[in-house]
């Protein structure tokens, strides 16, 4: 069974899913720690999606997918996260890339109308962080940056299999955010790693919280953890708010 329209119009917000690599390194002073070290974890995030949709002749419509759907109607997907640090210093990077189709049925005083959707959505998130407590057993970082979220969404429109029109829309907005990361050792080997962050701009009030536990190897660590975004749009845009939370399982590489 096809998601319905309005679901998938959510979807198309909600996806939207992430997050390019800021170029934040003027911000960051390499004499402070002789050398760089990065890491780049590539992670999955089951998320279900649920929000409210504005449409000229129906407002504040609830909308709820859950992940069967997503999965179900996936064309392709990208999601990673970047660390660079130098001493205190650090630029972080996560990106986000959703790309699903999905068609949907319904039954009209005129016949059959089908409507055919493709979605691509970015979340992206860049930050430069400053270590406030740095420690063998403790990391708390102050973070700073930006969240773009985009989405372009396709739709063709049929009627009794005669096509009546297509349609294309693309939202992107921008908001400023601040927040804190870090991770509290467990012994050697375990951890537990956690980020929060709140922003405003092109949202009203956006928010996004992760928590997990991690095992850290010799070249890198796997970390399993929650993961949850809401974002609140202003009271003109399509999309008037979107949640998506789920579980993410991740490998990093450091190096």
């Amino acid at each position: 069974m096809g998601i319905s329209l309005t679901a998938k119009k959510s979807i198309t917000g909600a996806v939207g899913a992430v997050l390019l690599l800021v170029a934040a390194g003027g911000a960051v002073s390499a004499a402070e720690s002789g050398g760089w070290h990065n890491e780049i974890t590539i992670y999955g995030w089951l998320t279900d999606i649920g929000g409210t949709t504005r449409f000229s002749d129906i407002n504040n419509n609830d909308i709820s997918v859950d992940v069967s759907d997503i999965i179900a109607n996936l064309n392709m997907v990208l999601m990673g996260n970047y660390v660079g640090k130098t001493g205190r210093w650090s630029i972080i990077g996560d990106l986000v890339y959703v790309n699903l189709s999905d068609s949907s049925t319904t039954d009209t005083a005129l016949g059959g109308a089908a409507i055919n959707l493709d979605i691509t959505s970015w979340l992206l998130t860049g930050a430069v962080g400053y270590d406030l407590i740095q420690s063998d057993q403790v990391l708390v970082a102050a973070v700073a940056g930006v969240r773009y979220i985009d989405v372009q969404t396709d739709a063709t429109l049929s009627l009794n299999g005669a096509r009546l029109a297509d349609a294309s829309e693309s939202e992107g907005v921008t908001d400023g955010i601040i927040g804190l990361r870090g991770e509290f050792m467990l012994g050697e080997h375990w951890f537990i790693p956690y980020y929060a962050d709140a922003g405003t701009g092109g949202t009203d009030v956006s928010y996004q919280l992760f928590g997990g536990v991690g095992y850290r190897f010799g070249w890198g660590d796997v970390r399993l953890g929650y993961r949850y975004l809401d974002l609140d749009f202003s009271d003109d845009k399509l999309l008037q708010d979107l949640n998506m939370g789920g579980p993410v399982l991740g490998v990093g590489f450091r190096f």
